[in-house]
Formats: structure tokens, sequence, C-alpha cells
């Protein structure tokens, strides 16, 4: 269990008190000095903690370099940092972007899928496989001669 700034003050005091003599104005300013210096050091130690947080999650970086955002099994929301596999215009809408707008935004070119490069090519693969681009020819080819 953590102790509280007021917790470890009293404790920081009582052992400076207990060292020497130390009148009542004297005790009194101490606890100030004391419990303002822990406050100023919980403070530093929350912003270092949301840096590194956001250094982690990369999102600044990502802004940087949106062609990174993109990556093999994931896709990054600019907007939000959220990862995805799939970047859709659902999740866009909440953003108040269409996915032409998030891509002209961020400057990716218009025809950018917004998939991660693993699920893309797994789809390729099963569209090879079960032959979809020849059955969609042969569909294209009967309705102009039908």
């Amino acid at each position: 269990m953590e102790k509280t700034l007021v917790q470890m003050t009293s404790e920081i005091v009582a052992a400076q008190a207990g060292s020497g003599r130390v009148s009542p104005d004297e005790l009194a300013a101490s606890i100030h000095q004391v419990y303002a210096a822990l406050v100023e050091v919980q403070e530093r130690e929350q912003c270092a903690k949301t840096e590194t947080e956001g250094e982690a999650t990369g999102l600044g970086y990502l802004r940087a370099n949106p062609q990174k955002s993109v990556t093999r099994n994931l896709v990054f929301c600019l907007e939000c940092g959220m990862k995805f596999k799939q970047l859709t215009s659902r999740h866009l809408t909440t953003h108040g972007l269409t996915p032409l707008e998030y891509r002209a935004k961020w400057g990716f070119s218009k025809r950018q899928p917004l998939v991660a490069r693993q699920l893309s090519a797994q789809r390729r693969k099963t569209a090879l496989d079960n032959r979809l681009g020849e059955r969609l020819a042969a569909a294209r080819r009967q309705r102009l001669a039908g």
C-alpha cells in the first residue's frame, strides 16, 4: 500500500525533529516545506509518466510520419491513436471524417488501403485461391454478351 503525501511528510518531519530541538514555528514551516517539495516531486513524476506513455504509443511520431501508421499487423488511427486491423469508415465518422477526407488530411494517396498489410495479403490469397478474379471476368463477359 502506498503512503500518502501527508504520511510521508509526517515521517520526514518527525525524523528531522527527532535529531534536535525544534520550535513550534520551525516545525510548522518544516511541514509546509516538506509537503510542498513532495507535491512537486509527485507532479514531476506524473508529467514524466505521461510523456513516456505518449512516446510508447508513438502517436506524435506517427503523425509526423503517417505512412508508418499502416504496419504489417495493425493500422493506427492518427486522430486518436487506437489500433485496428482495418480502419473503417464507421470509426472515422467518430472523428467527423470520411475515409477520403482522412487520407487527404494525413497525406495518403486516394487509393491507399487503410488495412494492415497482413490482412490485405490474406484477403488477396483467399481471392486467388477461390479464383474470384476469373469468376468476375466471366460474369462481366456473360453480362455483355447476354
